[in-house]
């Protein structure tokens, strides 16, 4: 019996191995090949060509794969050594990161409004019910006096995830008259209760009110004495100053 140890170097081309293995019989004493038998009792197949490349990329990873998430356009780069030999190779990720939306952060509608009522400057507006994550609101949501609601835009398939911020106020206008019924020449006081930042013009032209408004302060004047006095106000309202008391004129020529 004859024991054969056979090596060869085998080529892995697509994950397939294909190799030949021949034996060759010599001659006996002149006698030709001598007849035999055989079989193989085991394969062992080795790697002998290690892959020596190695990695080393920009943000400090040694893998062959990295996953990054920028938040601002970046370059990167790897260093691939094999065999002592290092190259380096750039990719530009492209990040698109819009800003928030501009408008006015306080919009003011009358009686009521919904969501499609409020204005920002931006492409593809949504509105949310939170500065971040939060509820996204269809156009038909009613909203309400005081109601803070956030709007951002999307940009190139990117949305901000900065948002704008509006307050919602809804005016809350009353008119009380003294009377509903009366005859031709009688006369009827009207009033009106708006907000204290607003402003008032009726239909018959008249720019002034006998609105309440709020009251911002009070002083007790002396009789004879030249009084000074001082309150804060904030520009653009309007104020109403009332003065009561007597006046006696004196007598002479």
């Amino acid at each position: 019996m004859f024991n054969y140890n056979i090596s060869e170097e085998l080529v892995i081309d697509n994950q397939n191995i294909n190799f030949e293995l021949f034996k060759n019989f010599a001659e006996f004493d002149g006698n030709g090949l001598c007849a035999e038998s055989w079989a193989l009792d085991n394969l062992v197949i080795t790697q002998i060509n290690v892959n020596s490349s190695t990695y080393t990329w920009s943000t400090g990873d040694t893998t062959e794969n990295i996953t990054v998430t920028p938040t601002e356009t970046t370059e990167y780069w790897v260093d691939v050594t094999t065999n002592g030999v290092t190259c380096r190779e750039y990719v530009t990720i492209n990040v698109t990161a819009p800003a928030a939306p501009t408008g006015d952060a306080e919009q003011t509608f009358c009686d009521a409004a919904t969501v499609s009522d409020l204005s920002a400057t931006g492409e593809n507006i949504q509105w949310y019910d939170a500065a971040t994550g939060g509820n996204l609101l269809d156009s038909t949501t009613a909203l309400t006096d005081g109601q803070m609601v956030y709007a951002s835009q999307t940009v190139n398939g990117c949305e901000s995830t900065d948002r704008l911020e509006v307050t919602v106020s809804i005016q809350d206008i009353t008119i009380t008259a003294s009377a509903t019924e009366l005859c031709a020449g009688e006369s009827v006081d009207l009033s009106v209760i708006g907000g204290i930042n607003s402003t008032y013009l009726w239909s018959t032209g008249e720019s002034n009110f006998s609105g309440q408004g709020t009251l911002v302060d009070e002083y007790s004047l002396i009789a004879n004495t030249v009084s000074q006095n001082t309150f804060s106000i904030i520009p653009g309202n309007i104020y109403r100053l009332e003065v009561s008391g007597t006046i006696s004129l004196g007598g002479g020529a």
